[in-house]
């Protein structure tokens, strides 16, 4: 394992290395007559579904502990009046199953060791989920796991089984059932191409931000003979597939790299972070594979970020991170840009960040106005864009910018009742923006 960042981030990833080398234990599955599923609810903040006993207690073992990074919370307790129907099948139940590719990569084939190892075929697969879920079918139907007198749904109303089966979930907890998990999908797989040397790519991606900056990587990974691949133009068979030849995997940091499972054991992994801990899991699958990973801590943060999915994010080719990496691995990156955004793409960014910061202003306007030192934030400014071709052209803009920011940052506090508190956060709010649209010109 190699970090190209500060010394914290280093041993911070080799605290996490350690921890994951050392999580092992025997798994167990348990069998529950007359047992209840409920199906998934989400009641913010938590995430709710799983199994109960005849008792209507629940069974700990049903417990997913993460949904998408959310706590998962259960009532411990059916209410008598809770009603439910029956149907008289022995079932197994597969936990929940994220719809988001990652998550469900990592977190929701994670009891499915069970189906590798039980010799009973006939039992249904029951599973709790927000929508009908593909990639699972998708999984179940090619590697085999499905058909015949063996049915696969998902639990949309309470049911009460004849009998229930959970396995328990081996995420981290056993290596060595895990990678059979995906070694046995991955061997019912035939290659999809036979690069070598592949960078899996974002900008096709229509997820919930941008990131800014990748095209320049993406060139410099091409340059040096990676095939540039968008997974989600692919069927999860084929991106499995492209997995089978790969020697030497790159991209920015996310759910796609995680296809690294169905890798060989042994390869190399190029994992350009962008924020700071993006990669607790990644490092995890690595660990798991033996893979000769490489984290380049190449983000940028000229505004405050909060780790959630919808602020953008910058990630700076000129780091100084990235450029040790590409010359321990002879890139030729000699011809990148003076800067990684241009001018327009830096208000652009900006306009993303604030309109994120606008969901976060609605619940409390002024706990999102820490922004940081001025000055932390005029050199990180400078670091990544041409400050005077800024000026030049965003001045004619950026009267309109702020001009729809006011008028969404009114908008929002209408919802206060009260006529001094909401003057006081409005007027806060509109000195923060003005600030971050505006500072520039004091340069």
């Amino acid at each position: 394992m190699k970090v190209y960042g500060d010394e914290d981030l280093q041993a911070q990833a080799k605290d996490w290395y350690n921890t994951f080398q050392n999580q092992t234990f025997q798994l167990k599955s348990q069998t529950y007559n007359n047992a209840v599923v409920f199906p998934y609810k989400y009641t913010p903040p938590l995430n709710c579904g799983g199994v109960f006993d005849e008792n209507n207690n629940l069974i700990e073992l049903s417990k997913d502990l993460l949904v998408g990074d959310i706590p998962v919370g259960y009532p411990q307790r059916l209410e008598k009046t809770c009603s439910y129907k029956t149907i008289n099948k022995d079932v197994v139940y597969l936990g929940y199953c994220s719809l988001h590719f990652g998550h469900f990569l990592i977190s929701s084939l994670s009891r499915f060791w069970f189906l590798l190892e039980s010799t009973d075929k006939t039992k249904d697969l029951v599973y709790i989920s927000d929508k009908d879920n593909l990639f699972i079918s998708d999984i179940l139907n090619f590697v085999g796991w499905e058909g015949g007198a063996r049915k696969v749904y998902r639990i949309e109303e309470p049911i009460k089984f004849k009998s229930v089966t959970i396995p328990q979930p081996c995420y981290i907890e056993n290596q060595i059932k895990y990678k059979e998990i995906y070694r046995k999908i991955g061997e019912k797989v035939k290659a999809y191409k036979n690069y070598k040397k592949i960078f899996l790519s974002r900008a096709k991606f229509k997820g919930s931000y941008k990131i800014y900056g990748e095209e320049h990587f993406e060139k410099a990974f091409k340059k040096a003979g990676f095939k540039i691949i968008c997974p989600e133009k692919l069927s999860l068979k084929k991106q499995i597939g492209l997995m089978k030849n790969c020697e030497h995997l790159a991209g920015i940091s996310g759910s796609a790299l995680h296809l690294s499972l169905f890798c060989k054991d042994g390869i190399e992994l190029s994992d350009i972070l962008r924020y700071r801990t993006h990669f607790v899991y990644q490092l995890w699958i690595n660990t798991m594979k033996n893979i000769t990973d490489n984290y380049i801590a190449a983000y940028s943060e000229p505004l405050t970020v909060v780790a959630n999915a919808n602020y953008p994010r910058i990630v700076n080719i000129n780091d100084k991170n990235f450029i040790d990496y590409a010359n321990d691995n002879k890139m030729d990156i000699k011809k990148r840009p003076e800067y990684c955004l241009t001018p327009k793409e830096f208000l652009q960014f900006i306009s993303d960040w604030s309109l994120a910061a606008h969901r976060d202003v609605a619940e409390t306007l002024v706990d999102t106005a820490d922004i940081g030192s001025a000055q932390k934030f005029s050199n990180t400014i400078k670091s990544i864009v041409n400050v005077e071709d800024l000026r030049r052209q965003t001045r004619p803009l950026r009267n309109l910018v702020f001009r729809i920011f006011k008028a969404k940052i009114l908008f929002l506090t209408n919802f206060i009742p009260s006529k001094n508190k909401r003057k006081i956060l409005r007027n806060q709010a509109l000195n923060w923006i003005h600030l971050k649209l505006f500072y520039i010109k004091y340069y």
